[in-house]
């Protein structure tokens, strides 16, 4: 029986209309959240490559021009102050001639990612490529010189990615709970209102069928089902009363019927017997139609109180001076 229930009251909450609608709020809800978090995570991401970037261009830009006034030897000269210095330990430098020997370098080999001649000629400081070196990443902007030497300048991104996929793999696992969560609280939102809803459906169909003194029972909570269920009550209980007031009528109406359509049987009865004239049986009905004239002017009563009622009677209104009744009716009694 307790098994019954709950699997007739889960499914009405899978089929509610207000797990949709809570579903539906959880889905924009979460749409809106995730979008807004995705936003200032690549906001936040493409700001902080830039800056790598731009520092990439920059350092290049000046390799380039001790390359314009110095040449080959500057440019060297360059890139070992640069690999000797503590301060850019988290850059890589890289100059080669155009057999792909080391001039002067402190990273390990040309990259085969980039070991195209072909695209090599086209290739401008202003590109950046990302580079897997040894477990580690680098951001690097390389460029073919005039003499088809090579030179490449990069800067380790590897704690920047690492970060970045840390990240993204907490969105995805927020993201994953929290609609959980937010589906968790939807269905427990709907079977709460299901299950009120369902215990006022059944209190409603006992009602049916065992009367109108039965009640909807209140939790106490005062939220909008136990104003809801008052409500009823009080509906239930104006119907109550209006149907007593009907069965009270009722009575009254068979209690006042009954003495004149006894009346009218036994005048029948003893016009049936047999009356010795005319006359007779002319005063026999003249007092029967008095009595159903008499029934009749009821029935009327009844019907006029009833459009009365409905508000369907039209009825004609006047104002009287109830000081004036009032000064009759002590007049009638010498008062």
């Amino acid at each position: 029986m307790v098994l019954g229930f709950v699997s007739v009251l889960l499914d009405k909450t899978l089929r509610s209309s207000t797990l949709r609608l809570a579903i539906t709020y959880v889905i924009v809800f979460c749409t809106a959240v995730f979008l807004l978090i995705g936003y200032v995570y690549t906001s936040t991401a493409s700001y902080l490559y830039q800056k790598l970037d731009d520092s990439i261009a920059t350092e290049h830009t000046l390799a380039l021009k001790i390359y314009e006034r110095r040449g080959r030897d500057g440019l060297i000269a360059f890139i070992e102050n640069r690999t000797s210095d503590d301060s850019f330990d988290d850059w890589v430098y890289l100059f080669v001639d155009p057999d792909k020997k080391t001039l002067a370098s402190n990273f390990i080999g040309w990259p085969s990612a980039l070991l195209d001649d072909k695209g090599a000629d086209g290739v401008t400081s202003s590109e950046i490529f990302v580079v897997p070196s040894g477990g580690r990443v680098f951001r690097v902007s390389y460029q073919v010189l005039p003499d088809r030497s090579r030179l490449l300048i990069g800067r380790n991104a590897n704690d920047l990615y690492l970060v970045g996929g840390k990240i993204a793999t907490s969105l995805v696992v927020g993201a994953a709970l929290f609609l959980a969560l937010a589906a968790a609280a939807a269905l427990s939102t709907a079977r709460r209102s299901v299950g009120r809803i369902e215990a006022i459906n059944s209190a409603s169909r006992n009602i049916v069928f065992t009367g109108l003194r039965d009640r909807i029972p209140l939790r106490g909570t005062k939220d909008e089902w136990d104003e809801l269920a008052d409500n009823l009550n009080s509906m239930l209980a104006h119907i109550e009363e209006s149907s007593d007031s009907t069965r009270q009528v009722a009575d009254n109406v068979a209690h006042d019927l009954r003495t004149p359509l006894a009346h009218l049987r036994g005048r029948l009865e003893k016009a049936q017997a047999g009356l010795d004239g005319l006359d007779q049986y002319r005063a026999l009905v003249s007092s029967a139609i008095g009595e159903l004239d008499g029934i009749l002017g009821t029935f009327s009563s009844l019907l006029r109180l009833s459009r009365i009622e409905t508000g369907k009677h039209g009825l004609t209104l006047h104002c009287l001076d109830l000081s004036e009744i009032a000064y009759r009716c002590r007049k009638m009694l010498g008062v």
